[in-house]
């Protein structure tokens, strides 16, 4: 509710160069995501859009400003990355919580052409500012896109709210065409029908908390006990154990769900293969600092 009716902190003019833009072109916000445990870095795969968008012969992206938002929880993504050395671009802006970093991000949204992510809220945010928001299919990624019931919500609800490109080329046409338009404020029937469904002018909290409320008056009736809740109890603690079982997993699982599994099991493996080989290493470093001071003892 808070971003409807607001309005910028300053002009485009003021906030370009305060962040390291240029202001004599437009810029694409890149919105991080939180994404799953067990996520790639969403650093490295913002790099290559990046080196892509830089490589299009597409018109309307030549030198087009870039300004990444990195997610709170996803900072040390960012720690070894400069993306001085990638045009026009910066990273800028902390978790919009105080009255400063909230007016920060209103400015980035507000002043940006497109909005761009992967699975985030910052589109429904984006699109109550006006802003069109794009996303790229990326299988890396697959599991917090196509998998979530709100990236379905995103695409479906009242004509949908998010562009989707299915790979990076179909992704870069659409984010061109898209600054190929006039800019235009204007909310997408999505923002009416899933944000605000009783009108642009009624704050969705209100109702929201009122409906809360209003369930403290509610009565449970009690359900008639089952003669077979017994069995049915070890059926189901039967089905719960079959889940850890890997010989069932072509009977429980979903294709989605095996592939989840199967990145989760190489993430395991592969941690504790560097956490070996840094120990490895470490008894190394250890053993031959322990045989250079016996050496310069005898010495």
């Amino acid at each position: 509710d808070e971003w409807f009716n607001r309005q910028p902190s300053r002009d485009g003019t003021t906030f370009c160069p305060h962040v390291g833009l240029p202001d004599d072109r437009p810029f694409v916000m890149y919105a991080c995501s939180t994404l799953f445990d067990h996520s790639p870095p969403e650093a490295k795969l913002v790099v290559e859009w990046i080196r892509r968008v830089r490589a299009s012969t597409l018109p309307h992206l030549q030198n087009v400003g870039i300004l990444v938002r990195p997610h709170p929880s996803r900072l040390y993504e960012w720690d070894d990355i400069d993306v001085g050395t990638m045009g026009p671009t910066v990273l800028w802006g902390r978790n919009p919580l105080d009255p400063v970093s909230k007016a920060d991000y209103f400015d980035s949204m507000y002043h940006s052409a497109v909005v761009v992510g992967l699975i985030t809220s910052a589109f429904i945010e984006a699109g109550i500012v006006g802003r069109e928001v794009h996303t790229v299919l990326d299988p890396e990624f697959e599991d917090n896109q196509l998998g979530t019931v709100h990236y379905h919500y995103l695409t479906n609800t009242a004509g949908g709210l998010l562009t989707v490109g299915r790979g990076f080329d179909e992704h870069l046409q659409k984010l061109d065409a898209a600054h190929s338009r006039p800019r235009q404020d204007v909310v997408k029937p999505f923002i009416r029908a899933f944000v605000r469904p009783h009108g642009l002018e009624v704050a969705a909290t209100p109702l929201f908390v009122e409906q809360i409320e209003g369930m403290a008056g509610l009565r449970v009736r009690r359900s008639p006990p089952d003669a077979l809740a017994f069995a049915w109890r070890r059926a189901i603690d039967r089905l719960r154990a079959m889940r850890h079982d890997e010989r069932y997993d072509r009977w429980l699982l979903s294709e989605r769900g095996m592939g989840v599994k199967v990145r989760n099991r190489e993430h395991r493996e592969r941690k504790l293969s560097e956490h070996h080989a840094a120990r490895k290493a470490r008894n190394v470093a250890e053993k031959a600092a322990r045989k250079a001071a016996r050496e310069e003892g005898r010495v």
